[in-house]
């Protein structure tokens, strides 16, 4: 235990697991093995006390080694506290799997045997280190020890200069020490949930709240995106350094913190960056708010159908013609194959091809098309549509393009786009 670093060469670890058979099997009760034993149950009688009482000593050994790890434990506070019970507990870790290995042979029959007996108190080596790390430091240093990885972690959110991986040691304390009472050679993670990832969460909450508030009094929401942005980035590690399980609870708790609460204020920007044609914005919103579903971007998707639909029939209106003559097909259809375009690669960049928003898009679009001021029947549109692509395909038509290649280009468009 106090020299683990140093390890254990193959002579030395050979020598000790031979003391420890020779122990366990003779049927002396002293060091001194130099007595025969009369009979089988003589044999079988010695070799059981000297593996009780092996048993005992290494406990006693390992609670009185812990007892001096409380004592120190106690002493210190905040990140050396901290410190500390991670070291200790790396080497403990070590230490306990070199002596689950060692005291194999009592592993495999004296302790089966008891455990088997159903004897109170009997645990394979390395469930007995364990346990005796979980009653003599964890039940009294866990909640400081939570506090002070907390504190931590809310310090590397902040870009502070400190050690995470403490963190990762603490939870990997947490979820080795949650034996399952039924069946202790397996783990649960029922005590790392309740006496850390819970806590975790509650602080995770608390953290992001603050930012969230301090920041958007002083700052605009464009500059809010960025700075969600980087935080979803740099809460990634974080991920790295608790166990997989919390992940998902983490995340959902950012989303509600950052993104759910917020919504108001990021719909209410939304019409902004639409008329500034800002995709870049667009683009920052659409990522975070889709992080939390349809209840996010449905009201985005609405307003984003009634705006094309409101620039669609307005680029139309603007469309001048003779009061004694028609429209002219070509200028109709090429104002109409703008405006789709446009917000089409709105659509592909800024919201990522969006099923959503490509429906918003193609009602809006099927709305001004086929309802403005020179479509005033269901049969008005197509026809113009039509006279178009015949004016294409005339001789004369030729006036509209410079190439075939060009002219299949536009047919393939309003077939595409507009069809």
């Amino acid at each position: 235990m106090h020299r683990v670093e140093e390890g254990l060469s193959k002579d030395q670890y050979v020598h000790l697991y031979t003391a420890i058979y020779n122990y366990c099997t003779s049927t002396q009760t002293s060091e001194a093995i130099t007595m025969v034993p009369s009979s089988e149950s003589e044999y079988i009688l010695g070799a059981h006390q000297n593996s009780s009482r092996m048993y005992r000593h290494l406990k006693d050994y390992l609670e009185n080694y812990l007892d001096v790890l409380a004592d120190k434990l106690k002493s210190l506070e905040g990140r050396e506290m901290l410190n500390f019970y991670a070291v200790q507990w790396r080497r403990y870790s070590q230490s306990s799997s070199l002596l689950d290995h060692l005291f194999k042979y009592l592993n495999r029959y004296w302790i089966s045997r008891e455990i088997n007996a159903h004897q109170r108190g009997i645990y394979n080596i390395n469930v007995t280190t364990l346990i005796c790390w979980k009653e003599k430091i964890f039940d009294i240093f866990h909640e400081t020890i939570t506090d002070f990885a907390l504190k931590t972690l809310n310090m590397l959110r902040c870009s502070q200069d400190v050690d995470g991986s403490v963190i990762k040691t603490v939870c990997d304390s947490y979820v080795a020490l949650g034996l399952d009472g039924s069946d202790y050679q397996k783990t649960t993670l029922k005590l790392y949930k309740e006496y850390f990832e819970s806590r975790l969460i509650r602080s995770t909450e608390e953290f992001y709240r603050n930012e969230a508030s301090s920041f958007l009094k002083k700052s605009r929401v464009e500059d809010y995106l960025l700075f969600v942005e980087k935080k979803f980035q740099d809460e990634a590690k974080t991920y790295e350094l608790v166990h997989p399980s919390s992940q998902e609870g983490l995340r959902q708790k950012c989303d509600e913190i950052l993104i759910e609460r917020q919504i108001t204020l990021l719909k209410d920007e939304f019409p902004k960056f639409l008329e500034q044609d800002d995709n870049d914005n667009l683009e920052r919103l659409y990522k975070l708010v889709v992080r939390i579903g349809d209840v996010g971007l449905n009201p985005l998707r609405k307003h984003f159908e009634e705006y094309v639909k409101d620039i669609g029939s307005k680029a139309i209106e603007s469309i001048t013609v003779p009061s004694e003559e028609t429209i002219d097909s070509k200028i109709f259809v090429e104002t109409l194959l703008q405006t789709y375009r446009k917000f089409h690669d709105m659509v592909l960049n800024a919201f990522s091809s969006d099923a959503g928003f490509i429906a918003s898009l193609d009602r809006a679009c099927r709305e001004f098309v086929n309802r403005n001021q020179f479509c005033t029947s269901s049969t008005k549109c197509p026809e113009l549509l039509v006279r178009f692509c015949d004016s294409l395909l005339r001789k004369g038509g030729r006036k509209y393009v410079d190439s075939d290649s060009q002219m299949e280009s536009q047919l393939d468009n309003v077939v595409s786009e507009l069809l």
